[in-house]
């Protein structure tokens, strides 16, 4: 250890005034011990200053921190390897990647009835492009928190929402760490991944009594965990929406097989190897028949065939999955099983899959040698860790690729569902976000999808909000906002607050402050949750990608008209969608909503 940088360290903020300069020696003395070891024995660094104020400790350590009431009051810092200014790049209104300066800190930390709550996604790397607005939805929704006041207190007292930004592209855990035991947060908004979110709501979160929201995790295994109630998942899980997936693909299948001449498909399932992808591999396996067989006999038959891949590779920079691609375009000398060629594609990947996989398989399908040159592309089957920038520029200007891309994912709701309704509600509350938010970052590019966790973190920071208004006299821990949760559900009389409607937020608080439960609607229905955390409303769809017709095309995600019901496990819309699949050959795919048909040439 250099000593001296050490002791330079601590004293990079000491002020000028003598009456502090004992204080900051101290601080540099303390850095000095903590970094020694005396045979390999690390000694014990000194106890974190006590203090009263959030004031008195940011002045006691030169930075910004705030007073820690836990089981003493301590001082701890706010900043860290992970949680700081992080430089990010979205796209812009022109459709070109910007560089911004995300905040560290959102809201006035020195105010000491300020509640600081952490934001967790992963705002670096391959898939930064999801998450970047992701943290945006959240600052938004804490600012506009503190522009009404902020959030009841005890007696007539507001107090201060916070939020911290962290990035979880280098190490997740030990973010979540500082936020959890060195902060004692309420709640963290974040854990974009499946893994991410199980790791820890196990390791750390729920151990420590801190909330976890997270606005896209979607596996199944979390909510099996028992988080005690402090894990809630903002969107349907993997198995909520596999019936979605499996009516999509059984609806291809039919089309396919006619246009195709064939008795039997071929289908691949390429999955992100973490909670994610695997549940849904899972799901499939355990529910999908196709060529009026399981999955295990499809697999047993080479009609059907699973690749993963390792997440921790695929965010690297340049990553592209040539084995795979290899394996289902090039045939292998003495493998009569090679090449697989696959008609359908399941992609259950994350962003990367986009890059690395799909569209460099799609450009080498017609390469001169390929084994499938001459053969028809096959179509894609893909989920809402997709739904994002990076799939709309892969496909630019190829219509055809366009054509043969659906996607299942959650949706708002619909313009149509009766008035008053929590569908008509809930499609009215992501309106109202849209809009905000366009407002609010004019100059990002606004592809805002529904099921890209944009729109559910900023209601996960109003579930935070609210839930701590109606507690107002308890202490802001996460097991208050757990415990009061209950109080957000639709119950009969209570008034009902549509998250994004004017004047919502002083409504909410007055009814809130008053001791008073109320509904709350937010983009994904209504923010109620079952026993173990998962969603219990809300709409899962089948989803297209559609073009403006410019040169060059801009494209845009637009509903099938298809949808699923979680709570009731039903279908709606499909009297018009994909038109006669019964009939021989089938009638092609309608174009309800902005859906056009799967493309069926060169077939």
């Amino acid at each position: 250890m250099d000593l001296q940088a050490a002791y330079m360290g601590a004293l990079q903020y000491m002020p000028s005034t003598d009456r502090e300069l004992d204080r900051y020696v101290a601080a540099a003395i303390a850095a000095f011990v903590s970094a020694c070891t005396v045979f390999d024995k690390p000694i014990e660094t000194p106890l974190a200053p006590v203090c009263s104020t959030n004031r008195d400790c940011t002045e006691q350590l030169g930075a910004p921190a705030i007073c820690v009431h836990d089981t003493a009051p301590r001082c701890a810092a706010l900043l860290s390897e992970d949680c700081y200014s992080i430089p990010v790049t979205y796209k812009s209104a022109a459709n070109v990647d910007t560089t911004d300066m995300l905040p560290a800190i959102t809201g006035d930390y020195q105010a000491d009835d300020a509640i600081v709550i952490g934001a967790l996604f992963t705002v670096t790397g391959s898939q930064a492009s999801a998450n970047v607005p992701r943290n945006y939805a959240a600052i938004m929704a804490v600012n506009e928190i503190n522009g009404s006041g902020g959030i009841p207190g005890p007696g007539t007292t507001h107090r201060q929402l916070v939020l911290l930004s962290c990035d979880a592209q280098v190490d997740p855990l030990r973010a979540a760490r500082h936020l959890a035991i060195d902060l004692h947060v309420p709640a963290i908004i974040g854990g974009n991944a499946s893994q991410t979110a199980y790791d820890i709501t196990k390791d750390i979160s729920a151990p420590n009594g801190t909330m976890l929201f997270s606005p896209s995790a979607i596996a199944s295994d979390i909510v099996g965990l028992d988080s005690h109630g402090l894990t809630r998942l903002m969107v349907a899980t993997d198995i909520q929406r596999v019936p979605v997936m499996i009516n999509e693909i059984n609806r291809l299948e039919t089309q396919l097989k006619a246009s195709r001449g064939k008795n039997q498909l071929k289908v691949a399932i390429y999955y992100r190897n973490d909670l994610t992808g695997t549940g849904t591999n899972i799901g499939l396996a355990q529910r999908l028949q196709f060529n009026g067989q399981t999955v295990n006999s499809n697999i047993v038959n080479h009609l059907i065939r699973t690749d993963g891949y390792d997440p921790t590779i695929a965010t690297m920079n340049g990553w592209i999955d040539r084995d795979t691609i290899n394996a289902y375009t090039t045939t292998v000398a003495g493998d009569p099983a090679s090449p697989f060629i696959p008609d359908i594609i399941v992609l259950a990947g994350a962003s990367e899959a986009t890059a690395g996989f799909l569209a460099p398989l799609d450009a080498q399908w017609t390469m001169p040698g390929s084994a499938t040159q001459n053969l028809p592309r096959p179509y894609y089957i893909v989920i809402d860790a997709n739904k994002n920038q990076n799939l709309l520029t892969k496909i630019a200007s190829n219509n055809d690729l366009r054509l043969r891309i659906r996607g299942t994912g959650v949706l708002t709701g619909s313009v149509t569902d009766p008035p008053g309704s929590v569908g008509r509600l809930s499609y009215q509350a992501y309106q109202a976000f849209q809009f905000d938010y366009t407002q609010t970052y004019p100059n990002q590019l606004p592809t805002l999808a529904q099921g890209g966790g944009m729109a559910q973190t900023y209601d996960s920071v109003y579930a935070v909000a609210f839930s701590l208004a109606y507690a107002r006299e308890l202490p802001p821990t996460g097991e208050t906002v757990a415990a009061h949760l209950a109080n957000l559900y639709m119950v009969a009389g209570t008034q009902t607050i549509q998250i994004g409607e004017s004047g919502f937020l002083p409504r909410a608080f007055t009814e809130l402050a008053a001791g008073r439960s109320i509904a709350v609607i937010g983009s994904f229905g209504s923010l109620q949750w079952n026993a173990a955390g998962a969603k219990a409303s809300g709409l899962v769809e089948t989803w297209c990608v559609k073009t403006n017709g410019a040169v060059p095309p801009t494209n845009l995600f637009a509903s099938s008209g298809v949808t699923f019901d979680v709570n009731s496990q039903t279908f709606a819309g499909q009297s018009s969608y994909p038109g006669d699949a019964t009939a021989l050959p089938p009638v092609p795919y309608t174009t309800p909503a902005a859906c056009s048909p799967f493309a069926t040439l060169p077939d």
